[in-house]
Parts: structure tokens; C-alpha cells; sequence
């Protein structure tokens, strides 16, 4: 299937979703269409509000339910129309193995297709959220299966065994999880010892050569849930347009960027302000070079 630069991408979104605040599906869904593309979104589960609030409702959904709409979406024809599949946080390895055979038959369909892993998992401070069985999912099996993959650095770190402690360590660990099979690995949220005070950075590896695009780092942010969310669907929307990596990472960590930055003007914020600031996904601020490195 081919797609000129003004035509929009059909993705399929599979990750949570929550009636209050914006994680998930609830950011990535709204993401995802207003920089053009038809987002076909199944959640795996459905909580009135992120955990990170301590109290929360709601249900993770079966395994026979996600397969039940995935069938629906087949047999109406509109599964093998799909560009590309973006998974975030599954909750489930059983999920898993629907998600992955349904993506397996999509692409069977559409050789193009694309598939952007975000391996939930855990955060920095936080540590893991998911139990290990989803962990050995995402290690064992997901990230085989991906064309992109976009952890964070805690979650990097647990997928290749290895600590980022330099850059050195961080582009072992994509390399590592390069060979696993993903054609770019995309490490999110980045701290080592050579980085300047107060900054963080985002690393890709496409097998030959490395870009890294650094940032202010918003220390007043640090808890604020949704931003590797965000993160993946506006990469993956810049990436199908054109595939060029340096543009895709320069407009995602721009625009991310730009919405943290005015989220965190505000007196009180316990989510992204993301509705506030979409103009910020069209067009950042600021714009921040990326730099290819060996």
C-alpha cells in the first residue's frame, strides 16, 4: 500500500484506558488523530483513573474479549487495512498472545505494516508495575516480533540485563536489544554521567548509526504519567510519513518537549495538559537538533 505525505495512516492502538486523565489510549488515541492518522483503538483495560493515584476502578479486560474485537475488526475487513500496530501496556501475557497472532496475521496481509512496541513496564524510582510473566512476554516475545521499540531507560535496561550508567551503556544496550530483531531501537528518557546537569536524553539506534536528541530536563514533571504514551504514538505518526529518523525524533522530543514545559507552568497539574497544548503536536516552540554518532 502506498501513501503520499497528505494521506492519513490507519493504526491500530492496543494499550489501557482510563476514563479520567490521559494515559494510554486516552493520550495516544487523541494523539495519534490529530496529526492526521485513523486510529482504531482496543483497550485492554478500562480503570476510572491512572494507579499512580493510589486509588483507582475498574476491570482489565479477558483475553477472549480483546480476541472478540480483534475478530469483529476481521471480519468486516477493516483488521488488514491497517499501516501499523502500537502496543503499550498489556497487564496480561495472555493479551500478549492474542495481540501478537493478530498482528502476525496483519502483516501475513500487508507486508508494509508496521509494528511499534512500547514494553510497559516499570519507571525509574517507581520500578516495575507489571508482574514477571508480562515481563518475560515483552523480553522473550514482543520485542522479537517489533519493527520499533520504544522503552525507557528502566525498561531498556531490564529487557537487555544491562545498566545505563554512561552512553557507552546505552548504546550497548540497544544494540543489544537490536539484535533481538527490531529495526530501531528507541530509548526514551535517558540520564548518564556525561550529560549535562539538568538535561536528559533520547537515543536511537537503526543497526548502523546512532541519534541522540537532548532536552531540558523538567525535574517538577518526574511523576507525571503519560509521557512515554505520548511519546510512542507522535514518533510512530512522524515515522510513517516520511521514515526518516532524524526529523521523527526532532519533531516527538520538540513537541513533548513543549507540552511538559507548559504543563508545568500551571500552579496545580496531576496530568498532561494535553488538550490545552495540542498546537504543540503541530508545531513546538522550540525545536531541538538531533545529532548522529557513532
Amino acid at each position: 500500500m502506498t501513501h503520499t505525505a497528505f494521506d492519513n495512516f490507519k493504526i491500530l492502538t492496543i494499550q489501557s484506558h482510563v476514563a479520567y486523565g490521559y494515559v494510554g489510549n486516552k493520550i495516544a488515541t487523541f494523539a495519534l488523530q490529530l496529526l492526521g492518522n485513523e486510529a482504531l483503538a482496543i483497550n485492554t483495560l478500562q480503570f476510572s483513573n491512572h494507579t499512580g493515584y493510589g486509588k483507582w476502578r475498574g476491570q482489565i479486560f479477558t483475553p477472549e474479549h480483546i480476541e472478540d474485537v480483534l475478530f469483529g475488526l476481521k471480519e468486516n475487513g477493516m483488521l488488514y487495512q491497517c499501516d501499523a500496530i502500537l502496543t503499550g501496556y498489556i497487564g496480561d501475557s495472555r493479551i500478549g498472545e492474542v495481540v501478537l497472532n493478530a498482528i502476525a496475521e496483519i502483516k501475513s496481509r500487508n507486508k508494509s505494516a508496521i509494528y511499534c512496541c512500547d514494553p510497559v513496564m516499570g519507571d525509574a524510582g517507581r520500578g516495575f508495575y507489571v508482574n514477571s510473566g508480562v515481563q518475560d512476554y515483552m523480553r522473550s516475545k514482543a520485542i522479537l516480533q517489533a519493527d520499533i521499540i520504544t522503552p525507557n531507560q528502566f525498561e531498556a535496561s531490564a529487557l537487555a540485563q544491562q545498566e545505563i550508567k554512561t552512553l557507552d551503556d546505552g548504546k550497548l544496550v540497544a544494540r543489544r536489544l537490536f539484535a533481538l530483531g527490531p529495526k530501531l531501537v528507541v530509548i526514551t528518557s535517558m540520564f548518564y554521567s556525561e550529560l549535562e546537569h539538568d538535561t536528559v536524553a533520547n537515543l536511537i539506534f537503526d543497526g548502523v548509526h546512532f541519534y541522540i536528541c537532548q532536552t531540558p530536563y523538567i525535574a517538577s514533571m518526574s511523576n507525571i504519567s503519560g509521557t512515554g504514551d505520548l511519546f510512542s504514538s507522535v514518533f510512530l505518526s512522524h515515522y510513517l510519513r516520511n521514515k526518516k529518523i532524524e526529523k521523527a525524533l526532532k519533531m516527538t522530543v520538540s513537541s513533548l518537549y513543549s507540552v511538559v514545559q507548559a504543563t508545568s507552568e500551571h500552579e496545580h497539574y496531576k496530568e498532561l495538559h494535553i488538550i490545552q497544548n495540542q498546537k504543540y503536536l503541530l508545531a513546538p516552540q522550540q525545536l531541538f537538533s538531533v545529532k548522529k554518532i557513532d
